[in-house]
């Protein structure tokens, strides 16, 4: 029987239902999402990106989305596949990447998600975890650790603007606190949550 949720050290989340479901969720470090079954919709500010079964997509840290997971039609199942990358992770991949290697002059995107076009190492990067929840055999860390670096590179090699979001090591920018208060009223969000999206 394959499980329904599992996070391995807070590095891979695998989600599965068989219902519809919408979701605001707070996007505290950046993660890089795929789409096993069913499909998934954000929205953010009156935009909207839809992310069908076999597409993947980065998603930057620090703000807040809308999420519509939808089930497939044949199968009723949603399935994905989330890596979250923690700043420490992140911090520790830059130290050892070579000077020359990191590009210049770049501007970080805006975007707070950007879809990863599908290519032979998406695919590869992602079917080859899969079957590691699909049985009862935990990963080793080296292995879990292996992955991450690999879906790094997946989201470096799609565009090079985004060593500017993955290695900005700084705080969130600060927000303007009564414009995300009008913004996110409806969410009932705690004080805590309100402090960390205006950088307080």
């Amino acid at each position: 029987m394959e499980k329904q949720f599992i996070n391995y050290s807070n590095i891979f989340l695998n989600h599965k239902m068989l219902e519809d479901t919408v979701c605001d969720a707070g996007i505290k470090e950046h993660c890089l999402l795929y789409i096993y079954s069913g499909q998934i919709e954000f929205e953010q500010d009156g935009h909207k990106v839809l992310l069908r079964e076999g597409e993947c997509a980065f998603i930057r840290r620090d703000n807040r989305i809308k999420m519509n997971k939808k089930s497939n039609k044949k199968t009723g199942v949603y399935q994905s596949i989330l890596l979250r990358f923690s700043r420490q992770f992140l911090h520790d991949f830059y130290r050892k990447l070579e000077p020359s290697s990191i590009p210049t002059e770049i501007k970080r995107s805006k975007a707070s998600i950007k879809k990863i076009p599908i290519r032979p190492d998406v695919v590869s990067l992602f079917e080859s975890i899969k079957p590691f929840f699909e049985s009862n055999v935990e990963p080793s860390e080296q292995w879990l650790n292996m992955k991450m670096i690999e879906g790094l590179y997946v989201i470096l090699n799609s565009d090079k603007t985004l060593y500017a979001s993955l290695f900005d090591f700084t705080e969130a920018w600060k927000i303007d606190l009564m414009g995300c208060m009008q913004e996110t009223y409806m969410y009932d969000l705690r004080l805590e949550a309100l402090a960390r999206y205006t950088a307080r």
